[in-house]
């Protein structure tokens, strides 16, 4: 009789161990799981930024009221933002407002200079 709870003594750690070692196993995998569908959800947001600059760009240069040339677009999570210089504060407000009717965007920061005379 003693023998057996001196076995059972033994055999609790083992068990422990053996569950702490699934548990271990299965957060390392749920951890993957995660950085997976991290890496999924940047590759998207990417992908739909990339797209966003694009047609931003594309519409300015079909716009003859903007040099689209001398128009730099970024866009990160649908904010799209204007860089460069324009000739006129007319062309600014334009560029600005060519980009907020691209679908995709979400808002636009227009950080364009007008070039001084």
């Amino acid at each position: 009789m003693t023998h057996c709870t001196q076995a059972r003594v033994f055999a609790a750690p083992w068990s422990t161990l053996a569950v702490a070692a699934l548990a271990a196993t299965l957060a390392v995998t749920q951890l993957g799981g995660c950085a997976s569908a991290n890496a999924r959800a940047n590759a998207t947001a990417f992908s739909r930024d990339t797209t966003v600059t694009a047609r931003v760009k594309a519409e300015l240069l079909r716009t003859a009221a903007v040099s689209g040339t001398d128009v730099k677009v970024d866009s990160q999570g649908g904010v799209v933002t204007l860089s460069g210089q324009v000739g006129s504060a007319d062309q600014s407000v334009a560029a600005a407002e060519v980009a907020r009717n691209v679908e995709g965007v979400d808002g636009v920061i227009n950080a364009l200079r007008v070039a001084t005379p």
